[in-house]
């Protein structure tokens, strides 16, 4: 019986390729995909000269940004669109296909849910999605009897009037009241820092561009946080001062080597604010207690950074350890 099978698909399949409308086959045959101009531009880099002749589409990071698009990013823009109208059109055939495919798997998945709680520091942090909306909502509620449960961060409401949006982390102040967080409404995954009152629900006026998105605070006053270099690579750390300008942050850590990444996060102990840097077969972490956040500037030797090291370096020279150690999980 099975052997027979083959022979009964054969013309079914075979008729409804015939079923196609012919008008849909003509108007994929005759579409042309858009091409693009050349525009030669020659790149020189360790004395080797390279052409690209599609640099033009390349737009920098404050035309990503921009609020008014100018001349050249129309130009890139109207290329893109043109290369989804082709798509577009390529695949009308399947469109009712396509409508039915995410139909049954969005009806798989459950729209209104709920996370797992975690604590933290008196508090129950979790984060729930509701039925027809894209992003999710964070919340939380002191750790006693019948607290009620308040939002904190809405992504849904933050996300109203972008065609892209991200929170890349926040980040609870250690007395509870202020929140830190981080937001990419571009897609490049630099990430602007707000404050938020947690008694009020609005926002400090204090705006942190161009981020890594993570950061760590050492008091209710003093945030510290990474930023990139024009590759999008971690390498200097920050201070800033709830108050004061954010151009005028201060520098306390900067990894000059390429073939490293740093990143600040606070210690579980809670004692440390922690600045790691760490490449394929190195890792180093500068330790700064949270009560001397003005501290001294880290530095460190690399002498031996092409050997497999591990190592946590004191910020402030008069801590010490009596034990001359610390776990890494302080």
């Amino acid at each position: 019986m099975n052997a027979r099978w083959p022979l009964v698909l054969a013309p079914a399949l075979w008729l409804a390729a015939c079923s196609t409308p012919a008008s849909d086959m003509s108007t994929s045959t005759a579409l042309r995909p858009p091409t693009a101009a050349k525009e030669p531009h020659d790149l020189t880099t360790h004395g080797h000269t390279r052409r690209d002749e599609y640099f033009w589409m390349r737009l920098s990071e404050a035309q990503r940004s921009a609020t008014k698009p100018d001349a050249h990013t129309q130009k890139v823009v109207a290329h893109l669109e043109a290369e989804n109208s082709y798509t577009d059109s390529m695949m009308a055939p399947v469109r009712g296909l396509r409508e039915a495919l995410f139909k049954e798997m969005k009806a798989r998945v459950k729209e209104d849910d709920l996370s797992v709680p975690y604590r933290e520091n008196g508090y129950w942090y979790s984060f729930r999605f509701e039925k027809g909306k894209e992003y999710s909502v964070h919340m939380r509620r002191a750790d006693t009897q019948d607290a009620p449960e308040t939002d904190i961060l809405n992504e849904n409401v933050m996300a109203e009037g972008h065609d892209f949006f991200d929170l890349g982390d926040f980040e609870i102040a250690p007395g509870n009241n202020l929140c830190a967080y981080s937001v990419d409404t571009v897609g490049r995954r630099l990430y602007t820092i707000r404050f938020r009152d947690l008694t009020t629900g609005q926002d400090l006026p204090d705006v942190v561009p161009n981020t890594s998105g993570g950061g760590a605070w050492a008091d209710d006053r003093t945030f510290f946080y990474a930023v990139k270099d024009s590759t999008l690579r971690d390498h200097k750390i920050l201070r800033h001062v709830l108050g004061t300008d954010p151009s005028t942050d201060v520098e306390v850590f900067h990894e000059a080597d390429p073939a490293y990444s740093c990143d600040v996060a606070r210690s579980r102990s809670d004692r440390f604010v922690m600045i790691a840097t760490g490449s394929t077969m190195s890792t180093e972490e500068l330790l700064l207690p949270v009560d001397r956040p003005m501290g001294p500037s880290p530095c460190s030797s690399r002498a031996k950074r092409n050997m497999s090291t591990a190592r946590s370096t004191f910020l402030a020279s008069s801590i010490s350890s009596p034990t001359g150690t610390r776990r890494t999980s302080d």
